[in-house]
Parts: structure tokens; sequence; C-alpha cells
């Protein structure tokens, strides 16, 4: 498979996943977009077709149950973008 398809196909994954995991509806392009430091969902996710089963997950450095929810806002956050909506608490 062409690389720019793989990855491609990989995004829809994570599209599903969190979709599925979150209930937040995403477009591609929102999974697909490099965030305003030129860095993306991939940076925080490391194999994004995996990433929906990951969670919901204990951090023990933490000691707290991390969703996905909170996970993708983290990312969000730490990269400098705003929170996806909903009112997502810790």
């Amino acid at each position: 498979m062409h690389f720019l398809k793989m990855v491609e196909h990989l995004m829809m994954k994570l599209k599903s996943s969190l979709q599925q995991k979150s209930g937040l509806k995403l477009e591609k392009s929102y999974i697909i977009k490099k965030f305003a430091n030129g860095k993306s969902f991939a940076n925080c996710f490391a194999n994004p077709a995996d990433t929906g089963a990951a969670y919901p997950m204990f951090d023990e450095k933490r000691k707290e149950v991390i969703t996905l929810t909170l996970a993708i806002n983290e990312c969000l956050e730490t990269n400098g973008e705003k929170k996806m909506g909903g009112n997502f608490k810790r």
C-alpha cells in the first residue's frame, strides 16, 4: 500500500475509534490536520489504528483513569490547541 494511503487509512481508523469511545463527531480533516506547531494527533498516539482499544487506562504515575476524551484534550492542549467541545473534567 502506498505510504500516504496507509497513513490515511490509519487516521480513518483513529477517527472511528475516537468517535466510538468518546461520542464525538470528528471530521477527517480534524484528525489529519497539523496543529499550529506542526505536530498532529500522530505525535500523541503511537499507533492511531489501536488508540481506541487502549482506553480507558489507568495511569500509575498519575494514579487516575485516563479516558480517550481526556487523552485527546491533553494532546490538543499540549500542542497549543483548543480542547474539543464538552465539559470533560478529570
